[in-house]
């Protein structure tokens, strides 16, 4: 289904085409019409901090640049139009329109739609402020879009929308890996822009509770193992005192990426992170998955997503390998996993999430 707000800055681009320096800031709101992208492209700048998304772009001849939002290689005042549709999280949405305020030149324009129930008309409200402009915002059913011109010329410093400083990491947690006979204390570190960024998640915690149990049900303990969606790495860290000859961690968003490999410093872990789309890219196999899939939230399954997720953890096991999945309670995981692999069990079940063994 096509996203109204990206169609209508597609609109918008189109008939702003012929002007130079426009940038196009892309999130988890994919792109679903390429083409007509593609037709105004010339000379557009394109940001995306989803690695699926940017992956999209180059297959149609797209070059956009993949980073966690990171608007530092464009100058104060360079570009003349930013084409935007919100994001889930609060302070990316605030981070996105000071940066737009940075970049645009003094009558510059700022292109924004977002849903109702996005939070659009509160961002609006906030970013009129700040441009210094009292354009009227539109509404098409639940859709909400406007266009902003810079006018103010107030210092971002004084005037830009709190975004929690974005771009810093930060420490949130101070926890013990598991480890054999010893301690071992991990600092982790996180930031706005992953989901659940502030804390540890229910349903990891559980998985490296249960983990003792997992690795004791295998033929022979693991060298290697791959975090399948890894975010800010904590399932990864969480084995720091296991004897793993390798580690790989892979997430498809550069916010976790960026934590991930910070994380992993910090606590003088050997981890190769990789950008990818679910694993795809990855040529090899392990003896361990560790998995706590995107599709957990929520009672909407994607089941294209859930199915991908198991397509690649089966691809990246070896023949006496296993897989470790965590999971919402109503999630039939069981019965999607039957499809992939001969061995499907749950292994506990605390009536909020289970954990479900997956074996060739």
């Amino acid at each position: 289904m096509s996203d109204a707000g990206n169609q209508w800055l597609i609109q918008q681009l189109q008939s702003h085409s012929h002007k130079a320096g426009q940038l196009w800031v892309a999130d988890e709101n994919a792109i679903d019409n390429q083409p007509a992208l593609k037709a105004c492209s010339q000379g557009l700048q394109i940001i995306c901090n989803r690695f699926d998304i940017a992956q999209a772009l180059s297959d149609v001849g797209l070059k956009s640049q993949f980073t966690d939002f990171d608007f530092s290689s464009i100058a104060d005042g360079s570009l003349s139009g930013v084409y935007y549709r919100v994001s889930k999280e609060k302070p990316v949405v605030h981070h996105v329109i000071n940066q737009a305020y940075r970049t645009l030149s003094e009558g510059g324009q700022l292109f924004i739609s977002g849903h109702k129930s996005e939070g659009t008309k509160t961002y609006w409200d906030k970013a009129k402020k700040l441009f210094g402009c009292n354009s009227a915002l539109e509404k098409q059913g639940t859709l909400y879009s406007g266009v902003l011109t810079k006018y103010s010329s107030l210092p971002l410093a004084e005037a830009g929308l709190d975004s929690k400083d974005y771009p810093a990491l930060r420490p949130v947690a101070e926890i013990q890996s598991l480890a054999a006979g010893r301690a071992e204390p991990i600092t982790i570190y996180s930031k706005p822009g992953l989901f659940g960024w502030n804390k540890i998640d229910q349903g990891s915690a559980f998985l490296i509770e249960q983990l003792p149990t997992f690795l004791s049900s295998l033929e022979q303990p693991p060298s290697s193992v791959l975090d399948l969606g890894c975010g800010y790495g904590y399932l990864t860290l969480m084995t720091k005192g296991l004897p793993l000859k390798e580690r790989f961690a892979t997430d498809n968003n550069a916010a976790a990426l960026r934590a991930a490999e910070a994380n992993f410093r910090a606590n003088q872990l050997e981890v190769e992170v990789v950008a990818d789309n679910c694993g795809q890219g990855i040529d090899r196999q392990f003896d361990m998955v560790l998995c706590n899939p995107p599709f957990h939230q929520g009672f909407n399954i994607d089941s294209r997503l859930t199915e991908k997720f198991l397509q690649q953890a089966r691809c990246h096991l070896s023949s006496k390998g296993a897989a470790l999945f965590v999971v919402n309670q109503f999630i039939p995981l069981e019965r999607k996993a039957s499809q992939y692999f001969d061995k499907v069990e749950i292994l506990a079940d605390n009536r909020s999430f289970k954990l479900v063994r997956l074996a060739p």
